[in-house]
């Protein structure tokens, strides 16, 4: 169009006429500026075909990521399958302390062991072992063993070996260790919490119970009654005084925050030790400062 102006005014006005420079010039702008946006429309069309050959080259890599995963997992040895896929999967090992493991606590994850500890109405450590199940649980009935190995090794030095408070009367445990088979075993007499002590508390005091269970109820439910009486609600509130005490000592005056070794059996000698310690300044302080009789 802008061109044949320009023809137009020239065969008019003659070529050197300002009306036919002035349409050229513009006849000259407008095809300048069709090549330059044909330039682009070109240099658009290749970046997406560059981007279409990246995201085909990704998913065949993601797809081939894939396959070499679920062969590693199907049995081909995963150092090859890390080696392909650039990077590595499965579960780690501690380079440091191999046979520590990732242990949930209330501010996270921490790499290190599970400590059990056993601790007497006078906050004497009398069993103490070191796991690495992440979980409470499994570790009640060997504790109660250890327990019990304890009072039978010490009754005989006892001055009145047959007197009650010579035994074990009522073990006392968190919501950690509640199972039925744990609420069933053989051993001692046990409260075991059913759920946090805030409900547990509240539990007792808006739906306080008495007398015996129900007839057809679960251990769990029978447990539950047991510490909504008046009664078991006030032993078990005495847990807390038993054996965080106990905690408290070993990690505020004692320190024992982490362990200086490394290696399940090596750390384990170094919880008896410290529970040792803590036993002989108990066994001091008790000695010097004799505590009234209730």
């Amino acid at each position: 169009m802008a061109q044949a102006i320009a023809e137009g005014h020239a065969a008019k006005y003659g070529p050197e006429h300002r009306y036919t420079r002035r349409a050229a010039k513009a006849a000259t702008t407008k095809a300048e500026t069709a090549a330059t946006e044909a330039e682009t429309a070109t240099t658009k069309a290749e970046t997406a075909t560059t981007k279409a050959e990246t995201a085909a080259t990704e998913a065949e890599t993601a797809t081939t990521e894939a396959e070499t995963a679920a062969t590693g997992q199907r049995g081909t040895p995963a150092a090859a399958a890390d080696g392909k896929a650039g990077h590595k999967t499965g579960p780690r090992r501690n380079s440091t302390d191999p046979d520590s493991r990732l242990m949930p606590t209330r501010k996270g994850f921490i790499q290190g062991y599970n400590a059990q500890l056993a601790g007497s109405q006078d906050h004497f450590v009398v069993a103490a072992d070191l796991v690495q199940d992440t979980g409470d649980v499994a570790q009640l009935q060997p504790m109660m063993a250890k327990t019990s190995h304890t009072a039978d090794t010490l009754r005989p030095h006892r001055p009145d070996p047959d007197a009650d408070h010579a035994t074990i009367g009522t073990a006392l445990a968190d919501n950690g260790y509640c199972s039925d088979a744990n609420l069933t075993a053989d051993g001692p007499d046990r409260l075991i919490a059913t759920g946090k002590t805030h409900d547990l508390t509240t539990a007792a005091t808006t739906h306080p119970a008495s007398g015996p269970p129900p007839e057809h109820a679960t251990a769990t439910q029978r447990m539950h009654h047991r510490l909504r009486t008046p009664e078991g609600a006030a032993l078990y509130k005495k847990r807390g005084a038993t054996i965080e005490p106990i905690n408290g000592t070993l990690k505020d005056r004692g320190n024992f925050r982490h362990f200086l070794l490394r290696g399940l059996q090596a750390c384990r000698a170094e919880l008896h030790l410290a529970a040792t310690a803590h036993n002989l300044r108990r066994l001091h302080n008790l000695l010097h400062n004799p505590q009234p009789a209730t």
